[in-house]
């Protein structure tokens, strides 16, 4: 039987909402969040696909910023979707030719990525 309620960490704490609640939160695209997945990614020591946190990043952003990386072809990982939550949990393995290619000209830029 599924739960009625979702368990959403976030910033620490853990929060219990439902699913018609966390399928209306939208999760707007932050370039910061990206720059902390890419950089994260890259200092990944291994190729074991695994779950990643990212300092000052609640789960459900990562997740999302996670599947656009995905959807886009710079990160390489699995996705799993679940009927309660509107992000896939991602198990994230390297990044892709061109993720490595996007970080590098990202992370370059010292005057926008600091």
């Amino acid at each position: 039987m599924e739960s009625a309620f979702v368990h959403v960490a976030c910033q620490g704490q853990s929060l219990t909402i439902s699913p018609e609640l966390l399928g209306s939160i939208k999760v707007k695209r932050d370039m910061e969040v990206v720059r902390k997945i890419l950089r994260a990614v890259q200092d990944k020591g291994d190729l074991t696909p695994r779950q990643m946190t990212f300092d000052g990043v609640d789960d459900l952003t990562a997740g999302r910023h996670l599947e656009l990386l995905m959807d886009a072809g710079y990160v390489d990982g699995l996705a799993s979707k679940t009927v309660n939550s509107p992000v896939p949990i991602v198990f994230v393995k390297d990044l892709t030719w061109e993720g490595h290619e996007f970080a590098g000209a990202l992370l370059a830029d010292k005057s926008t990525w600091q």
